[in-house]
């Protein structure tokens, strides 16, 4: 068990209450007026460990093989770093479609997947499962698995074309749009470029059991945090889709990668030194919001 709250230290605690305060399973107690006590029979303990984060006494004993991320005394998240600088960070982000030649440091790829083990996750279920690739042997079946999968999807739109032409000239999928670039896409890669990977030297996979629909929700907030980690570290990022398409229609290749076979695949990233830098950040669509 990576983490287990057996009880609180009577000798220790001032009875504060900040636990019985803070704790999302209200699992614990003032008993008597006297002590505090931890109570749970049923096992509803999600170890979220927000008992142990706020105590000021370190009253929680519990039993686990790491110990607590230790942050700075009287120091609020917000007074950590400067907030136009963070800021500034966010928008700095760009998705990297160039990368040079050169293999991530292991232990920064360590930093990136550690940053993504503590992203919160629905009701603390922490189920994601990373599978990282940088064989290029496996980099190089990965792709040739998603070009097939455009070669399939080119043959399709021409067949439907064919039957009804006058889909070409409209939009949407019988338009010239998606068939004009699934045509330079298996060009580019036919003239030794990478379109699906862009030659990154790293491959994150996540993948999770099912759970309602938050698996995608906690998988998505674990690339997040990745790709800010990786931009922070001197890396680019960038979500593959198809990769990810590919992946959950491919059950061999999902047994070839060793995911676990009750897994959905929620996300690919690739991570890599950029071979391109931006100077400014464009426009984006307005705001979209409704305010009750």
């Amino acid at each position: 068990m990576y983490l287990n709250i057996n009880s609180v230290t009577t000798h220790r605690c001032t009875r504060c209450r900040a636990c019985i305060k803070d704790c999302p399973q209200h699992l614990f107690a003032c008993k008597d007026d006297t002590s505090v006590v931890f109570y749970d029979p049923l096992d509803q303990c999600i170890r979220c460990g927000h008992c142990i984060a706020v105590c000021p006494v370190d009253a929680i004993d519990f039993t686990s093989d790491q110990l607590p991320f230790l942050l700075p005394k009287s120091a609020p998240p917000d007074s950590i770093l400067d907030k136009n600088a963070l800021y500034t960070f966010f928008r700095a982000r760009r998705s990297i479609r160039q990368y040079k030649d050169k293999a991530v440091d292991p232990a920064l790829v360590s930093r990136i997947l550690e940053t993504m083990r503590h992203a919160p996750t629905a009701s603390n279920r922490e189920r994601i499962h990373y599978t990282i690739v940088t064989s290029s042997v496996l980099r190089l079946r990965l792709q040739k698995k998603v070009l097939g999968m455009f070669r399939f999807i080119k043959l399709l739109l021409t067949i439907i074309r064919a039957v009804i032409p006058f889909g070409r000239n409209g939009p949407g999928i019988l338009g010239n749009g998606l068939f004009k670039s699934l045509v330079d896409t298996l060009k580019r890669a036919k003239d030794g470029h990478d379109p699906v990977f862009f030659h990154a030297p790293c491959i994150i996979i996540l993948s999770s059991p099912k759970y309602s629909k938050q698996g995608a929700v906690d998988a998505g907030i674990a690339l997040t945090h990745g790709i800010f980690c990786a931009q922070a570290e001197g890396l680019g990022s960038c979500l593959i889709g198809f990769a990810h398409e590919m992946l959950s229609r491919n059950r061999k290749m999902r047994a070839t990668l060793q995911i676990p076979k009750s897994h959905t695949v929620q996300g690919v990233m690739v991570v890599g030194y950029p071979a391109v830098f931006y100077t400014k950040a464009p426009p984006r669509k307005p705001l979209s919001a409704t305010f009750h």
